[in-house]
Order: C-alpha cells, then structure tokens, then sequence
C-alpha cells in the first residue's frame, strides 16, 4: 500500500464540529507534529520526509508559519543539514510558547536540539547549551507560567527547565533517571502544574531491613508513580482519579485537570475540580 504524507487540516470554531479544509505551502511530503498560535498566527512544526519513498523518512526539519490557516509559509530551522544518510536525519517535535518566546524541540543527528524564536517564529536561533550535547532527543515541552520543561532521552538527567524564556537550562535532579527507557518519561501540565511519571519512591526495598518489614514488597520495583510539581524544582507523588494506568493530563481554561487512564472497562476519563487539592500533593506556589 503506498502511503500519502499530504497534509490534512481541520477547523472548527468550537472545537465540537470540525469541517476539513485545503492548506499549501509544503514542498514535499510532510509531518506535522505540534503547533501553536502566538498573536494570532499559526507556527507549525514537523519535517518534510525527502526519500522518494517517503514512508522510508528522509526526515529534514522544518517550520512554518500562517495568518489564515489556509496559505503556510517555510521557514529553515538553523543546522538542519540535507538529508543525506541517518547522521543527517532531523525533525522537530513539538513547540511552545513562553516568556514571550517560541520554543521548538527535536533531534539533528544523534543530538537533542531547541530552537528559539522571539518574532513568532519567523526566524529561529539554536540554544547553545552544554545540556542538550548529552541527549539524544528532546521528547516535550510544557509550560506552566514562567517556566518551561524538557523531557530528555539523556542517560543521566530525565528532564530540564529553564526560567528564562528557554534561553538557558539546567537539568531537573530531584527526578530519578529510569535506566530501563534511557531516561525518557512522560512530562504533562495542568491546573498550573507539572506532572510525570517515576518508578522510584522514597523506599530503599534493597536493603534488608526493609524488605523484611514488608514481605510482599520484597524483591519488587515500585511500579510507575504519578508525580506533580508548581515550579519543576521540587516534586511530590499524587494520588490521582481512576485506578488504571495515567495515559494524559491536561487541564482547562477553568482550572480543572482531566486524567485519561487505563481502567477495567477500558479507558476512562476522570476530571478534578478547580482550586481543590490533589491527595498528597504540596501546595501550590
């Protein structure tokens, strides 16, 4: 079966009806990841996929920007090479807004790399940080205020923050690295909050002592753990709705958290009030 990589658009103005609609502008096949709307205008990012299969890649990075939805103007991220073998091979994958800035996340290579923007993505600039050289991809991006964080693929650290518009970055260590994914975690916001997931607790089931006050923890690993944060800093684990596995979370404009999980029947969506405390969470800031 051959596969079509033309871009599909789709509006609507209440997010319940959605009509499909013609865009131009792309050059080649493409794959479009994440966007974002900054002063009104759409910036997207993805890659084109060059090979004359394109289901085989050839991914090269790339951004675009529109007024109207419809017509999308090109525009280079810096250091994307051509496509010439898998050294060369490039995307971004997500983009966000912060601080009066545009974030864009995605690999060159064998390396992380972020882009940033502050005429609304009209032209970028690679962020030259000594974290991102040890990473192999920058795997999301959210924002909660002023900060903003990084999921990262990096073998010692499982996620970054920046305070400043995403200028500069220093790694999160209050998060232990899960060796079993190479670091690589889930990383969400919402109802001004961040949330991941850990499979390490406070409980050391190594050690004798403790293994043996709990006969049934003994020799296991604690399964994964949902954990929150105000500020990416300093992180607590939360009890949240439904008893499956987290599979989303994101909040709305009214401040209530919704939680996609895994549940006996299936997947179930769960919502939190606004302003009300999750169990064992810490305040917020």
């Amino acid at each position: 079966t051959e596969h079509v990589y033309d871009p599909l658009a789709l509006r609507s103005d209440d997010g319940l009806e959605w009509e499909r609609v013609d865009v131009s502008g792309f050059t080649d096949a493409v794959e479009v990841n994440d966007l974002e709307v900054v002063d009104g205008r759409i910036v997207a990012v993805g890659a084109y996929r060059t090979l004359a299969d394109p289901s085989s890649g050839g991914f090269v990075a790339k951004a675009w920007t529109s007024a109207d939805g419809l017509s999308f103007d090109e525009v280079a991220l810096p250091d994307v090479p051509d496509y010439r073998g898998y050294d060369d091979e490039s995307y971004a994958g997500d983009v966000a807004a912060v601080e009066g800035a545009l974030l864009a996340a995605g690999r060159v290579g064998r390396t992380a790399v972020l882009w940033r923007s502050t005429d609304g993505g009209g032209t970028w600039a690679r962020v030259t940080d000594p974290l991102l050289r040890d990473s192999y991809a920058i795997s999301g991006m959210r924002v909660v205020g002023t900060t903003v964080m990084a999921s990262t693929s990096a073998s010692d650290v499982q996620a970054i923050r920046s305070t400043d518009g995403g200028a500069t970055w220093e790694p999160v260590t209050a998060l232990p690295v899960n060796e079993e994914v190479d670091g690589w975690a889930p990383l969400w916001s919402g109802a001004d909050r961040f949330f991941t997931l850990t499979g390490v607790d406070d409980t050391s089931w190594s050690e004798p002592e403790v293994c043996y006050a709990d006969l049934d923890q003994c020799g296991q690993s604690p399964g994964p753990q949902v954990v929150s944060s105000a500020d990416g800093g300093e992180w607590a684990a939360v009890d949240l709705p439904g008893d499956g596995e987290t599979d989303e979370i994101a909040g709305t404009a009214d401040g209530r958290l919704l939680v996609m999980a895994a549940d006996q029947g299936g997947v179930a969506l769960h919502t939190w009030p606004s302003g009300v405390e999750l169990p064992g969470s810490v305040g917020r800031a």
